[in-house]
């Protein structure tokens, strides 16, 4: 993990990652007795609050590119915490969470939730708003 007291870069995009990077830390050190990655967790958290949903719509409610939404599928369809829900023969699979992915993700979020009162207590809460703020008008950025 970086040193905290470096000084920070002149350059925009280093400090983002920086901090993206320790919070990433922060959240899947929470996660570890879930046995959950957080990329895992946020893809159980999607398919539970989607129900059955296509690699499409999944991958769109998510934000992230179809190849990279497989890759980190594969182990939770393999560890039978997700699974195709589509007619054999379908060509579009439509993804759901199984009874234990459903389990799985309950024993997670108590850990989730550490990591979630970690970050508050990081920021004032009036500092909240304007992060939030922030970030979203930077995930608006487009090159």
């Amino acid at each position: 993990m970086p040193n905290r007291k470096e000084v920070p870069s002149p350059c925009h995009c280093l400090n983002l990652r920086r901090a993206a990077q320790s919070v990433t830390a922060l959240y899947e050190a929470s996660l570890r007795d879930s046995h959950l990655s957080l990329a895992q967790f946020s893809i159980l958290r999607y398919l539970r609050r989607l129900g059955p949903a296509s690699v499409s719509e999944l991958a769109t409610a998510m934000g992230l590119d179809r190849t990279t939404l497989v890759r980190t599928l594969k182990p939770l369809e393999a560890g039978g915490l997700a699974l195709d829900l589509a007619a054999p023969g379908s060509r579009n699979r439509q993804l759901g969470l199984t009874a234990q992915g459903r389990e799985r993700l309950e024993q997670a979020m108590a850990g989730w939730q550490r990591a979630q009162e970690r970050m508050a207590a990081a920021l004032a809460p009036e500092d909240w708003a304007r992060y939030t703020g922030l970030l979203q008008v930077l995930q608006g950025l487009k090159p």
